[in-house]
């Protein structure tokens, strides 16, 4: 049932993921929660092939219990993990459309168990392009979150990927990109697409962990503490956390997340006593550890790949008034009042030495500009452009 309003409500939309639900917990899945008040939500986690769950045989048992327990519910959120799908899907496009169909195939039935009638199909992977027209959908979204081919190395994969992700900027009725320069990217392919910068859940980061509490493998750890959270993959310049730890001894490194095999070195690690991997810790709980560090640190790699990259871990950092050094992430540019930003790794250095001599003098500006991109105004202006997108189809 469509209104002409601005507010997205009593509508079925089936969100086609790249993420699990659990892990890495990040935008998706805060766009849905948002979007579950008022409309009801299928949620797809992340489709992965056999081969995945060979390679990680502890995280693929858990994953073949979850797809064997059927959906998950969450308020108005329901949960489906695919069944193991075939391996390389992303080099040969055939095996695509094979996997497609096989997801297809589980999804229609539970679009028919749940009453899932002209749904919104939202979609979040290029893989995926192929489920679009097919579930009798009312709309589809695309939603661009990265480019992820310009990070792949092998041709072929290259080949596939950007021909799977045009076929899903032109089918798709409305698209949504989370940074300008991807959003100026696809313009030419997708008319109808809108730079929606990512938000953040200001609340949960702004509370104050009095002394002597907080968590207790962080509270261990004398100050200076400078802290990184988020996923270690390529996308991290690991060099520079070690040239940072090396450089300045005194000072204690906190890395919190998941550790990828392109993420860093065990071994270099541990030769760094100052550095303190604490591992992966639910989302809930992030605020808390944020909350013990003295500098946050976003040491990205500034080319390829994350030239068109926002870290969200920004927003987290600044609702809870902490200083922040980043590497000059051209996404990043338009908060160069409010974080230090480095041109290379002595000056990275000097900008958390800066920061921890002098103090945040400017850390109430950056709790502002946090608030005023929360995930709910976000979502608010997506469903604003798709319902004007309804309406217009509705009323010819």
């Amino acid at each position: 049932m469509v209104f002409l309003s601005d507010k997205l409500e009593n509508e079925n939309i089936i969100c086609v993921s790249s993420s699990d639900w659990e892990k890495p917990y990040g935008s998706k899945q805060q766009v849905m929660s948002v979007l579950a008040s008022g409309n009801r939500i299928l949620y797809i986690e992340a489709q992965v092939s056999f081969l995945h769950l060979f390679l990680d045989p502890f995280e693929g048992a858990k994953r073949l219990m979850r797809a064997a327990g059927g959906l998950a519910k969450k308020g108005s959120i329901y949960i489906y993990t695919p069944p193991p799908l075939l391996p390389f899907s992303n080099y040969f496009l055939f095996i695509n459309r094979i996997n497609q169909g096989l997801l297809l195939y589980c999804l229609k039935k539970l679009v028919k168990k749940l009453n899932f009638k002209r749904p919104i199909l939202w979609v979040y992977c290029a893989g995926s392009a192929e489920l679009l027209g097919k579930l009798e959908e009312k709309l589809s979204v695309y939603y661009c979150l990265d480019d992820f081919s310009s990070e792949i190395p092998n041709e072929r994969r290259k080949k596939v990927m950007q021909s799977l992700e045009r076929k899903l900027l032109t089918d798709s009725d409305i698209a949504f990109a989370c940074t300008y320069s991807l959003c100026e990217q696809r313009k030419g392919i997708c008319p109808d697409i809108h730079f929606v910068r990512n938000g953040v859940d200001a609340g949960s980061f702004a509370v104050k962990i009095g002394p002597g509490k907080g968590p207790e493998d962080i509270r261990r750890i004398p100050s200076p503490r400078i802290g990184l959270v988020g996923t270690f993959d390529s996308r991290i310049d690991t060099g520079l956390i070690f040239f940072i730890a090396g450089q300045k001894p005194q000072w204690q490194i906190i890395l919190i997340g998941s550790n990828t095999p392109k993420g860093f070195d065990i071994r270099e690690l541990n030769k760094h006593r100052n550095i303190h991997y604490l591992g992966f810790k639910k989302n809930e709980l992030i605020a808390a550890y944020i909350n013990q560090m003295d500098i946050c640190i976003i040491p990205y790699h500034t080319h390829g790949f994350n030239r068109h990259l926002f870290p969200l871990k920004t927003w987290e950092y600044l609702a809870a008034g902490k200083p922040v050094v980043s590497t000059a992430l051209p996404e990043l540019d338009f908060l160069k009042d409010v974080i230090y930003i480095a041109a290379d790794k002595n000056k990275f250095v000097a900008g958390i030495q800066e920061l921890l001599s002098k103090g945040n003098d400017n850390f109430q500006a950056g709790i502002d500009i946090a608030n005023s991109n929360s995930w709910a105004a976000l979502a608010k202006e997506i469903a604003r452009h798709i319902t004007q997108k309804l309406n217009m189809e509705q009323w010819g």
